[in-house]
């Protein structure tokens, strides 16, 4: 059973790398993370064995985690999108020019 945190990170992770793995990764990746299928499930279904499905998701987990390493897209996005909550919460008053600026950063936070 895989740990629920790190199956959030690992789909956070997909979000924003799973373009970089190949067409099978992807989507043996989706079904075991997002559809919740087994590794026998996805085997079965794709004609291939259980250990080649093992390997893929490897090989899928390990090009995801070394990408954001290199990249850091996802820490970036993480702290862009507190310091933005952080500068909000500064800014919620009662002034007409703060509540405005305030919901301009709440509209950034939300396309975050």
């Amino acid at each position: 059973m895989i740990d629920l945190n790190k199956k959030i990170e690992l789909c956070i992770l997909a979000d924003f790398y799973g373009n970089l793995l190949t067409e099978k990764q992807q989507q043996i990746f989706e079904m075991y993370y997002q559809n919740d299928m087994s590794l026998f499930e996805i085997a079965e279904e794709l004609k291939i064995t259980r250990q080649a499905v093992h390997d893929s998701l490897a090989k899928a987990e390990q090009q995801l985690y070394e990408t954001e390493k290199k990249c850091g897209f996802v820490e970036k996005y993480n702290q862009t999108k507190a310091d933005l909550l952080k500068l909000q919460s500064t800014l919620d008053t009662t002034d007409a020019l703060q509540a405005k600026i305030s919901a301009q950063i709440h509209k950034i936070i939300t396309k975050l």
